[in-house]
């Protein structure tokens, strides 16, 4: 039980310094997840223990557009095992000038996709124009950054499932597509 008083009060803070990152007057805002967004902030996963970062596959989304990119990131426990259904803290911001998405998976130390591996995966596509990938042994993170070709809208989705291995799972469709998303949520 103090336990898990323990932990509510640290996720209280930690959301409430998440927030005061963000400058005053900033147009970035909190999206829920699983929800189509232009710019802002995606927040959730778990928090209190080390992840690794097992793979980061790109596929084609079922509407096949050149228009909407997918891609998982899989997560593994401290030692890279596979996980199922579980995925540590993570910050994606969505911004604007420079067009980004900026990812920053917290308490992933371990990590068995290196820069020139994103790079590659990245090569071919028609959103994302360069990616970066760094280390942050003070914070104990791995962060991603996908500079990207022009504005799109995201989506980000946790499994929770605990019968799937734990993933994020990031959807990137341009804001004016040719084809519309195969499930299309507007933020507003």
């Amino acid at each position: 039980m103090k336990n898990s008083i323990f932990i509510l009060s640290l996720m209280v803070v930690f959301s409430g310094l998440s927030e005061a990152a963000i400058k005053k007057g900033s147009p970035l805002k909190f999206n829920k997840l699983d929800v189509f967004a232009g710019t802002g902030i995606f927040q959730g996963g778990e928090s209190g223990r080390a992840y690794s970062l097992l793979d980061i596959k790109r596929t084609q989304p079922k509407n096949n557009s050149p228009d909407h990119e997918h891609f998982s990131i899989f997560y593994g426990d401290e030692i890279g095992r596979k996980i199922l259904g579980k995925t540590g803290y993570f910050h994606i911001i969505l911004e604007k000038n420079p067009d980004r998405l900026v990812i920053d998976l917290s308490q992933v130390q371990k990590t068995a996709v290196d820069e020139k591996q994103l790079a590659a995966i990245f090569r071919n596509s028609e959103l994302v124009s360069k990616t970066e990938m760094t280390m942050d042994p003070e914070d104990l993170s791995t962060n991603i950054t996908l500079y990207l070709k022009q504005p799109v809208k995201a989506r980000v989705k946790s499994n929770t499932d605990g019968k799937k291995p734990g993933q994020l799972v990031i959807d990137m469709v341009k804001t004016n597509p040719k084809v519309k998303p195969a499930i299309n949520k507007e933020a507003k």
